[in-house]
């Protein structure tokens, strides 16, 4: 899934991933770059968002797993170095639910994201 700065974007499913689209808490991400781009301040968590997105998603639902259930067969998402130990979703942003319970601070996105977005947004 993804915001293209105008609209809401979804890919279809397969054998590892649901379908996007149908998932709430990645619909209430995407819309969260939305209004992120919109809202008064505009573009508050430049470059790329996805820390606020996830926020709006998370608060939205009041789950710590953004997208839970994207993933199939109990796959879990991985952040980083770092194993999710329970979120089938995309990301989780409680560093207490992850193989390292590491807090995902700017040093720590530093040395383990590789310059993803997805992952440093986390921070």
């Amino acid at each position: 899934a993804y915001w293209d700065g105008e609209s809401v974007n979804f890919y279809v499913g397969n054998d590892s991933c649901s379908n996007a689209g149908e998932i709430a808490s990645v619909v209430a991400h995407e819309w969260g770059h939305g209004m992120d781009n919109h809202d008064l301040v505009g573009d508050i968590s430049e470059p790329s968002g996805e820390g606020i997105a996830d926020i709006y998603s998370s608060l939205r639902f009041n789950d710590s797993c953004v997208g839970r259930g994207y993933f199939k067969q109990g796959r879990t998402c991985r952040i980083g170095n770092d194993q999710c130990l329970e979120c089938t979703g995309v990301r989780e942003l409680d560093y207490r639910k992850t193989d390292l319970q590491s807090r995902h601070t700017l040093t720590w996105a530093l040395q383990n994201c590789n310059g993803s977005l997805h992952c440093s947004g986390i921070v």
